[in-house]
């Protein structure tokens, strides 16, 4: 397992996002993150800052296909939650929002750890 410090880094990076989300969904009062719109602007903010870290879908091979597929799903959930934050649909809306960015991290890691078979790009 050969991880990168930008490995880290974008894990701290989504990990963040990942407890904001949590302590907002069991009701745990925090200062900014007290609606749903902000939530998703939050976790929106950092899940770009990690992707930017990690240079999501750059490379060839199926991995990066499935590397920015993730990506635009996660970017469009993200802004939909945004946009359609006073309606009730934004709790699903965010809770997918989370599985996709989870679902890009553990490729990501996946990638980068030298376990896949068909490495889409060298680390």
């Amino acid at each position: 397992m050969k991880l990168l410090r930008k490995d880290l880094v974008a894990t701290l990076l989504y990990a963040v996002g990942a407890v904001l989300y949590a302590a907002y969904e069991s009701g745990t009062a925090l200062p900014f993150i007290d609606t749903p719109r902000r939530v998703a602007g939050v976790c929106l903010a950092l899940a770009l800052a990690a992707c930017t870290v990690w240079g999501v879908g750059r490379g060839h091979g199926r991995l990066a296909t499935l590397e920015g597929s993730l990506m635009v799903a996660a970017a469009a959930l993200g802004v939909t939650a945004l946009a359609l934050a006073h309606t009730g649909a934004v709790e699903i809306l965010l809770a997918g929002f989370v599985a996709v960015l989870l679902a890009l991290w553990m490729v990501e890691l996946t990638d980068h750890d030298g376990t896949s078979q068909g490495r889409s790009r060298g680390v």
